[in-house]
């Protein structure tokens, strides 16, 4: 999957097979928000253009355009994961918070930084 940004909002991109056109999708709004293009160089305008009705449609109804993170949220492991992440967060003189933070920050950042050319 190829990504852009547009307005400062994540893309992703695809091939639509059944239509050769290049298919754009917002990663960060509250609903799906999508658009097509023939050619690359028409993915701003067109992005921006499904972008703006999109917000248009959120203000007519009253309801948030993006998504909005608490910065907290649950996650499911392994007990035997949980003991090595306590463990390995003990090991360095941290709380399993700060630990995770740490290594899950650096995964993404190694995920987007690896991420095909915008």
């Amino acid at each position: 999957m190829s990504t852009m940004m547009i307005d400062g909002h994540p893309v992703a991109l695809e091939v639509d097979a059944e239509s050769g056109a290049i298919r754009g999708e917002f990663l960060d709004t509250n609903g799906v928000v999508e658009f097509y293009a023939e050619r690359v160089g028409d993915l701003e305008v067109e992005g921006r253009a499904s972008l703006e009705i999109y917000e248009q449609a959120c203000r007519d109804d009253g309801k948030a355009p993006f998504e909005h993170h608490r910065g907290n949220f649950q996650v499911r492991a392994t007990p035997e994961l949980h003991r090595r992440v306590i463990l390995a967060s003990r090991l360095r003189g941290e709380s399993m918070n700060s630990y995770v933070v740490k290594v899950l920050s650096a995964s993404v950042d190694r995920d987007i930084d690896s991420s095909p050319p915008q």
